[in-house]
């Protein structure tokens, strides 16, 4: 994993340089009122290059928006801010298996282990409820602590067959953030599955509308989904990325962590201080991105795509995340 770790240092420079500034700031879309004012609105775009490093040094040049709506970037602003971070572990009876729960364990204590000691970080593990529950108060020592024990104890072990409520958990989880801020960040560690929820997606749309958090998604598939509830959930997992602005992980197929001739995830050493470097990589990254003010030529007056692309100083294209939804006048601008 030579350039995620390569990244990680870079990344880490970043912000010891910016001092770690924790700053109240204004959601990631907005649509503050009808007409003129709705013209206006923010979104937050994280940016690295083939190698997953952040790129640094872009105006608002290099962002370019096709088709409808017309959209002009008025700034592009690169911020380094702390994430208000949230970790969510499937602790279900199909994530609990031996070698799986390992590479959670170390995903988990990667992400944890980036932060620094006073970072605001709260934990939650869930199956058919919540269970284990730690707000941003906890330590590092205590959530480390409480993530070593996962997949051990008779409260995590998959005997039980336990179902996995991963909307209702999500709903329920949301709540924990005060109110909506840029820097509200989930990392949710799962296989996407879910055969308990009562939830319904609108309830889940408002929660997220009003809290706004990206979501970065660590999803941990075994390669090929093979029935609806796993293409469903696969999917869910996809999404919720795609529309808050995170970034979506899907470990089972992109990242050397799970071997699809054994079946097996790879819990030997080398393969969880990989799973542990990507989860100090993900927790980063998440807090380097750019804010762009942005005027529609129009008011917006439903629910549209964003089609952005972003490019270089010497003009080569750059991997984007955002959210991709833009929402009508009227609305706080996050997706389904």
């Amino acid at each position: 994993m030579p350039c995620y770790a390569a990244a990680i240092v870079f990344a880490r420079r970043i912000l010891l340089i910016a001092g770690l500034v924790f700053a109240v700031t204004v959601a990631a879309q907005t649509a503050p009122r009808p007409d003129e004012d709705c013209k206006k609105r923010t979104l937050m775009v994280s940016v690295v290059d083939s190698k997953g490093k952040p790129v640094l040094n872009l105006d608002k040049t290099a962002f370019h928006f096709h088709g409808e709506p017309f959209i002009d970037v008025v700034e592009a602003k690169l911020h380094r801010q702390v994430p208000r971070a949230l970790l969510m572990i499937d602790v279900s009876g199909s994530m609990m298996l031996p070698d799986k729960s390992a590479v959670v364990r170390a995903l988990a204590e990667g992400i944890i282990s980036a932060a620094l000691p006073n970072d605001p970080f709260a934990l939650v593990t869930f199956s058919e409820r919540i269970g284990e529950r730690m707000d941003f108060a906890a330590s590092k020592q205590t959530l480390l602590t409480a993530v070593e024990k996962i997949g051990r104890s008779t409260k995590t072990r998959p005997e039980d067959g336990r179902r996995t409520a991963l909307y209702d958990s999500l709903l329920e989880s949301l709540n924990m953030f005060p109110n909506a801020q840029q820097n509200n960040v989930i990392f949710l560690i799962s296989d996407g599955g879910d055969n308990k929820s009562r939830a319904s997606m609108p309830e889940l749309k408002s929660q997220l509308i009003d809290k706004l958090p990206r979501i970065f998604t660590l999803i941990l598939d075994e390669a090929n989904p093979a029935t609806n509830e796993e293409r469903g959930g696969l999917h869910f997992m996809l999404q919720l990325s795609d529309t808050t602005g995170g970034r979506p992980f899907r470990f089972g197929t992109t990242m050397p962590l799970f071997n699809p001739v054994t079946h097996k995830w790879s819990s030997d050493p080398e393969g969880l201080a990989a799973a542990k470097s990507l989860g100090e990589y993900i927790y980063v990254v998440s807090s380097v991105y750019y804010r762009l003010d942005l005027t529609t030529r129009v008011p917006v007056k439903k629910e549209t795509r964003l089609n952005l692309e972003v490019e270089s100083t010497d003009g080569k294209k750059l991997h984007a995340f955002f959210s991709r939804n833009l929402q009508p006048c009227g609305t706080p601008a996050i997706s389904k």
